[in-house]
């Protein structure tokens, strides 16, 4: 599995990583490491986007753009979350 990443920009604060699971994204804001799982299709009424992490894991003061990042593992359900 490839992660989806972009060039590197200090302008980019959120960033979305391809799952195994069909039509499902990871979107990460790489300040400061909240998450949503991103669903889509060609449908619009079967769109969805729902919370992973709504507790941001630093504080205002020490976000930057890029200070976390999403790896997979083996296991198609475990991400690993990089600060």
């Amino acid at each position: 599995m490839k992660i989806f990443l972009q060039k590197e920009d200090n302008d980019i604060v959120y960033k979305l990583f391809p799952t195994q699971n069909l039509w499902t994204f990871i979107k990460l804001n790489t300040r400061n490491g909240q998450m949503w799982q991103v669903q889509y299709d060609t449908k619009e009424n079967n769109r969805l986007e729902t919370s992973l992490n709504l507790i941001p894991l630093v504080v205002k003061e020490n976000e930057v753009n890029n200070r976390f990042t999403l790896f997979p593992t083996q296991n198609i359900f475990t991400f690993i979350l990089l600060d």
